[in-house]
Order: C-alpha cells, then sequence, then structure tokens
C-alpha cells in the first residue's frame, strides 16, 4: 500500500510540474507573439510600426510578470521559498508559510504547520 502512494504521488508532482512548464510555455508564445511578427515586417518587408513595437514590448514584460506567477501558484516550494525570503526581508509585514499535508500524517492526526505541530481530533 505505502508504494501505490508513493508513486501516485512522485506522478502527481509530475503532472503538476508538466501543467506549470505548459503553462509557461503558452504564456510565453503569447505574449511573445507580437514581436516576432513585429521582426517579421522589420526584416522581410522593412516595415516599422511604432504602435506594434510599443505593445510587443508591453507583452514581453508582461511575460515576465506572469513566469512569476505561475511559479507561485503551481511550485509548493517555490511558495515557501519566495514567502521565507519575504519574511527575511521585510519582517514588519510577515506571509505565513503553508505546509502540505502529507495523507500519511493527515490519516493519523497529525498537521504540520510553520509554528508547530498539532493534532487533529476525527470524530
Amino acid at each position: 500500500m505505502r508504494e501505490s502512494l508513493t508513486v501516485s504521488k512522485s506522478e502527481s508532482r509530475e503532472t503538476s510540474v508538466a501543467q506549470m512548464l505548459l503553462c509557461v510555455v503558452v504564456v510565453f508564445l503569447a505574449c511573445n507573439f507580437l514581436a516576432m511578427l513585429n521582426n517579421a515586417l522589420e526584416t522581410i518587408w522593412d516595415i516599422t510600426c511604432n504602435t506594434l513595437i510599443n505593445f510587443s514590448n508591453f507583452f514581453v514584460t508582461f511575460n515576465s510578470c506572469c513566469n512569476f506567477a505561475i511559479y507561485y501558484i503551481f511550485g509548493q516550494k517555490f511558495r515557501n521559498c519566495f514567502i521565507t525570503t519575504w519574511n527575511d526581508l521585510f519582517p514588519c509585514v510577515p506571509l505565513k508559510v503553508q505546509m502540505p499535508i502529507p495523507s500519511a500524517s493527515y490519516r493519523s492526526g497529525t498537521i504540520r504547520t510553520a509554528e508547530n505541530d498539532m493534532e487533529l481530533v476525527v470524530k
């Protein structure tokens, strides 16, 4: 039984990483499409459109912001590392670290938190 939990846990991690990478790639392609179009227009037909350049620069910059949000949403380790770093740099505005609840610990009634361990009473 323990092996099946480990396999499903690793499969879950792989699926989560695959979803995150797919999301990063789709956002990258969507945000860099205008830049690619702009480069093609300048290279092939020698056409320069300043409005297109401004929009493409905005979307390339926006892509960087999206990557941070994607990593924060999908990556538990990234989120915990970010929160720990944030708390070290800005102690006056602390964020709470969310630790995942292992399924085996949940069944035994223990929940791990950043501050301490607590017993969960299941009725």
